[in-house]
């Protein structure tokens, strides 16, 4: 039996944060139990997530959480099999995408401007 059937994942997760929906009003809006809900959302969501005030917020904590799952199932035994080689790609992602959230720097930019410097330097003849 397939689960969440009729449940469209991401879109239950933001009417429950950000609309602030029960779990009774998502599953009408789905055609399916509160039950079925709890079941898609549990462990994907936790009550930390409902009280963020902003938008901009939410998702950065929501990046951030499953930037820590992402991190905490990475096992020995996972190393060993292709599939960290996923996890750790997501890892990355999911950092890169907590730090524009945050609106921090997913490059280094001193780096960067040390380069444009040298070249600089090296055209004009400094």
């Amino acid at each position: 039996m397939t689960e969440n059937v009729g449940i469209n994942i991401e879109e239950a997760i933001e009417l429950r944060i950000v609309n602030k929906l029960t779990y009774k009003q998502i599953a009408a809006y789905f055609n399916v139990t509160p039950q079925a809900v709890h079941k898609a959302l549990k462990n994907r969501i936790s009550s930390d997530d409902l009280d963020i005030p902003s938008i901009t917020k939410k998702r950065a904590q929501v990046l951030a959480h499953q930037h820590y799952r992402a991190l905490t199932a990475i096992s020995q035994d996972k190393l060993d099999k292709a599939s960290a080689k996923d996890l750790a790609v997501i890892t990355k992602l999911l950092y890169d995408q907590s730090r524009l959230e945050n609106k921090q720097s997913t490059t280094n930019t001193a780096v960067s401007f040390a380069r444009i410097v040298e070249q600089s330097i090296n055209k004009d003849g400094f």
